[in-house]
């Protein structure tokens, strides 16, 4: 072989070692390129597959988180749940009382103001076995009394003490004073009774917290809507010091019942005091209702006028007639200014209508008498005896069915 085709063999040979290197070179580059792209996708992939798992981690940790919370709330509801349920057992208050006076009694508006005492005692926990003393007053629980049929009561003294009854350590002594209100029935006036009540209730403790036990009981009552009934003597609960002008107290109770409000249903432990008092009635009968039967009855002696004399017997009864008139005016300044008609409003009103029925008699007789009738004497007379039967039995009637009934 030549030199020059000794050196073409050798650059054959180095074109082609040339051409394998930049084959080579070309592929690792092609694979590197892939190779990192597949490293991007795989770390693409793995972030995106990462934070998804993270996320998951976290929610799970949220949940987890929230229902250790939820549970802990619920412990904390159930907690308070358990401490409502121990505020809300029902408490047994004794209650007593002491009125030390009853005035200013107005009929027409059937209100009257009441001087009392109300002593109330419960077992009380905030005590804890120290005495009163011992203890902040305002740790103390309240029953929040009130007066249902009261707009103005007022205390004038309170104080707390060890209690001495069984089952209460706390002694609650209050000095109150109000206008009360109660329903009147003037129906039988002068004759009538009338009821003066207290009616006490706690404004915040129904009675599914609170019972009164009224201390002058020598049982424990089961409440119902129906009223149990005590009644108490005259001089242990009520001052026999003071005086109720124009009235008397005939009986006094204490009332324990529940009283359930229409509206909603809730019911409340009521403890309530009445007090029956009756109306003196005989000022009123001497100077009122007597003084209408003897008008009633003066017009009898227009009878015994000449049957004649026509003019004189009806100038008589009209007298009589204004005079009723007047004096019921008279009357009705000094009564109670009601709507419904009383007792000595039916007797005045009845006066008016014995004396008109007179009167008719008159000029029914007088008619006769001009006309020449011959039994027009028995007939006067008969009249007389009618109208003063009738006066007589109107009057008599009034009085049994005011001072009877």
């Amino acid at each position: 072989m030549t030199l020059l085709e000794q050196n073409d063999a050798n650059e054959t040979v180095r074109n082609r070692n040339n051409f394998a290197l930049c084959l080579l070179n070309g592929i690792g580059i092609r694979l590197l390129i892939i190779l990192m792209s597949l490293s991007i996708l795989c770390g693409a992939g793995s972030t995106g597959f990462t934070a998804p798992a993270a996320m998951a981690q976290q929610d799970s940790n949220n949940n987890e988180s929230s229902e250790n919370a939820s549970t802990s709330g619920t412990v904390e509801q159930d907690s308070s749940t358990n401490s409502t349920s121990d505020n809300v057992r029902i408490r047994r208050v004794k209650a007593n009382f002491y009125i030390n006076s009853i005035h200013s009694i107005d009929d027409a508006r059937g209100t009257y103001a009441i001087d009392f005492w109300l002593d109330l005692f419960w077992n009380d926990p905030a005590l804890g076995g120290n005495t009163v003393d011992e203890v902040d007053p305002s740790l103390f629980w309240n029953p929040k009394i009130h007066a249902l049929n009261s707009n103005d009561l007022v205390v004038l003294f309170q104080s707390y003490s060890d209690s001495f009854e069984p089952d209460t350590n706390i002694y609650f002594s209050q000095r109150l004073v109000g206008t009360f209100q109660s329903e009147f029935d003037l129906s039988r006036f002068p004759f009538d009774s009338q009821l003066l009540m207290i009616q006490i209730e706690s404004q915040e403790f129904d009675s599914n917290r609170l019972l009164f036990d009224f201390l002058g009981s020598d049982q424990e009552i089961i409440y119902s809507e129906r009223p149990f009934r005590f009644p108490i003597p005259m001089g242990k609960y009520i001052s026999p010091e003071f005086e109720l002008p124009g009235w008397s107290i005939t009986s006094s109770n204490v009332i324990q019942q529940i009283h359930v409000l229409p509206y909603d249903k809730s019911s409340w432990a009521q403890f309530r005091i009445e007090i029956q008092i009756k109306r003196i009635w005989r000022s009123f009968v001497l100077k009122m209702m007597l003084v209408f039967a003897l008008i009633m009855l003066l017009g009898t002696a227009v009878f015994t006028i000449n049957v004649g004399d026509s003019r004189y017997r009806l100038l008589a009864l009209f007298t009589l007639l204004l005079t009723a008139i007047t004096f019921d005016f008279t009357r009705l300044q000094h009564s109670p200014l009601v709507t419904t008609i009383t007792l000595l409003d039916l007797q005045a009103l009845l006066s008016y209508v014995v004396l008109s029925l007179a009167i008719s008699a008159v000029v029914a007789i007088g008619i006769l008498n001009r006309q020449g009738v011959s039994a027009t004497q028995r007939l006067n007379m008969g009249m007389a005896i009618g109208y003063g039967t009738l006066v007589l039995l109107i009057n008599i009637g009034l009085f049994w069915y005011g001072a009877g009934g």
